[in-house]
């Protein structure tokens, strides 16, 4: 899985991982892991943080071949 848009999108939006964490009420650490791409996040929380950052699954989590 190639690494998720999660700091490209907080950047844009002028945002902290932590603010993020508190909204979609998950775990800081947790989503950091999954923000670096080290933790493949489940299909539900991938919507989640999705949602929390106002975009797409797509947008956040882009395909293998997206990436390229």
């Amino acid at each position: 899985m190639p690494k998720p848009n999660i700091w490209k999108v907080l950047k844009q939006r002028n945002e902290e991982l932590g603010e993020l964490a508190r909204r979609i009420e998950m775990d800081p650490a947790q989503l950091s892991k999954i923000a670096a791409g080290r933790v493949t996040p489940t299909v539900p929380t991938a919507h989640r943080i999705a949602r929390g950052l106002g975009a797409t699954v797509d947008e956040v989590f882009p395909a293998k071949d997206e990436a390229a």
